[in-house]
């Protein structure tokens, strides 16, 4: 019998790149992307301003914005994503993120 090797799938992370054993794939963690044939290595980072639950794929990346009131760095998933509130005097609508330095994009609240 030849055994098929299939791509592991998007979304998920396998020990090969390739596998024949539905037993050893699991979903992508929380806060990163898999695409298909993803190895424990090749996963990247959810962008910043969005957070990625457990089994993201590449065309999910974008569809979880941060929540208004909270900032979503690089690598945010669903079990973090309200961990940085809104610094004070400042309003972070949805999507917002840090840049570089830890400067926000955010919108700083007018005086008064």
């Amino acid at each position: 019998d030849v055994i098929e090797c299939m791509p592991c799938p998007s979304g998920s992370l396998c020990n090969e790149i390739r596998t024949n054993e539905l037993n050893l794939i699991i979903p992508c963690d929380d806060g990163n992307i898999c695409a298909e044939a993803t190895g424990q290595t090749e996963k990247f980072q959810c962008p910043g301003g969005f957070y990625c639950p457990p089994g993201s794929t590449p065309e999910l990346e974008y569809e979880n914005p941060c929540s208004e009131g909270h900032v979503c760095n690089s690598g945010t998933g669903r079990g973090n994503r309200f961990q940085i509130k809104c610094p004070i005097f400042y309003y972070c609508p949805k999507g917002s993120k840090f840049y570089f330095n830890n400067v926000m994009r955010t919108t700083r609240c007018p005086l008064g």
